[in-house]
């Protein structure tokens, strides 16, 4: 893919310098997301980087004050982006380059992104600027203004590229006759065991939402998308039965829902928000069903007419495994994901009253597997007498043993009211439950 992208950009170079214009246009909101930096924060400042003495704006600002806006369009243009170089190297780039010039480099001191801008002499201090981009915007910004400076000219190009190559493979006619195949069957045939499926109309608004997603070229706005319809199926699941259900139920489910929706342009869509993605993206909810939606693409296939597809060939786990490691590679710090891979899970007993502990527990333990690690934390000599319960206000449910409690999470914390929620991990023959109603420290406490 990434080759596709660069002969693409080589065909169209005219196009690719209009884009100049576009991408500084969004200076204008990327320096909000910026504050001038001083020589002290970097370990080895450069003698061009001008001090900062009291307060004063973020630089950016005083320099558009002195340019006019033909100035900014014409002198402004981007040249490297995410360079892992030092202030120092960046500084010998930029100060054989024209003013308005500049590279987006990592900074190991700061650890994040760094603008650093070639600047006329009579305009600043200092020929060369340098503009930390604070952390927790970064990506809603630069990842913003790439996607529409690079992605959004170049999307029909990736599609029609992808495509020629399904075809003059022959994987696209094969897709589209196994789509057919796959469509004619019963959702029991598809390895769904219990829940009922989608009706006719929640296929339809499914299939619009996919066609909606295909005009879409953000690959973060695609997952988001993909992420909506993924709920929309767990939620037709549990509604119908009034239980939730586990990888094991969802991806059957999936799997007939695409073949339903007999769109072999999917494939091509998945390919795209798995290779485009930001890769700290693929940790979270959206990466989990992403897998998902490739999972079921595998299945259709390789489905045959004379069994039903119900796990994944060991060719497309292996395919899977190495994407992930491939996207994944470059990761070195932990993300907001790692952090939040953290369970609270109280243990009641009818003795010692309810105690807690934290467990790390990642999106794809399962509650059979997070009931075993509950046993070994809390000592408990009966594991098979124990249960992990989720608890709110007025309900109390066992979990089955193939749900994941960190999609539960996910799932309850994405709601738009707020709603007052525990994991309890309990003897299954005491029915008699008492739901905790004060918390301290994360411990639950009787209530007298």
């Amino acid at each position: 893919l990434t080759s596709w992208k660069s002969d693409a950009l080589k065909a169209s170079r005219s196009v690719f310098f209009q884009l100049i214009d576009t991408f500084a246009l969004e200076i204008g909101e990327l320096k909000k997301e910026m504050v001038q930096t001083s020589p002290t924060m970097d370990k080895e400042p450069s003698p061009h980087c001008g001090g900062v003495g009291g307060e004063r704006d973020s630089g950016y600002d005083s320099l558009r004050r002195r340019m006019s806006v033909l100035d900014r369009l014409s002198q402004t243009h981007p040249v490297w982006l995410l360079l892992a170089i030092s202030e120092e190297k960046a500084n010998h780039i930029l100060l054989k380059q024209p003013p308005g010039v500049f590279l987006v480099r990592k900074s190991a001191a700061l650890q994040r992104k760094v603008l650093s801008v070639r600047v006329k002499e009579d305009q600043s201090e200092t020929p060369i600027s340098h503009f930390p981009v604070r952390e927790s915007q970064y990506n809603q910004v630069l990842e913003k203004a790439m996607h529409k400076c690079v992605l959004k000219p170049l999307k029909s190009m990736i599609e029609v590229a992808l495509h020629d190559f399904q075809v003059s493979s022959g994987a696209w006619q094969q897709l589209r006759e196994n789509l057919a195949l796959a469509k004619t069957k019963r959702p029991q045939e598809l390895g769904v065991d219990g829940a009922v499926p989608p009706d006719a109309v929640a296929i339809e608004k499914i299939r619009h939402k996919f066609l909606n997603m295909r005009k879409m070229y953000s690959p973060e706005k695609k997952v988001s998308l993909l992420l909506r319809v993924c709920k929309l199926i767990y939620t037709i699941m549990q509604d119908n039965s009034g239980r939730m259900y586990g990888a094991d139920d969802f991806l059957p489910m999936l799997t007939y829902v695409v073949a339903q929706c007999d769109m072999p342009q999917l494939d091509t869509e998945i390919q795209y928000m798995m290779e485009l993605l930001d890769p700290s993206l693929l940790q979270g909810e959206g990466g989990y069903y992403l897998t998902s939606a490739y999972g079921a693409m595998a299945l259709i296939k390789n489905f045959q007419e004379e069994q039903a597809a119900r796990v994944l060939s060991s060719e497309a786990r292996n395919t899977l495994h190495q994407w992930h490691r491939r996207r994944t590679a470059q990761r070195s710090a932990p993300s907001v994901d790692d952090f939040q891979n953290y369970l609270r899970v109280a243990l009641q007993e009818v003795d010692t009253g309810c105690t807690a502990k934290t467990l790390l527990v990642h999106p794809y333990t399962t509650t059979e597997e997070v009931c075993s690690l509950c046993a070994y934390k809390f000592k408990i000599p009966n594991p098979e007498n124990y249960a992990l319960f989720l608890i709110t206000e007025d309900t109390s449910q066992q979990l089955a043993p193939d749900t994941h409690p960190q999609r539960i999470k996910a799932e309850l914390h994405s709601r738009p009211c707020a709603q007052i929620f525990h994991f309890l991990y309990r003897r299954v023959p005491n029915l008699n439950l008492c739901i905790p109603a004060v918390m301290q420290n994360g411990n639950c406490l009787q209530v007298e």
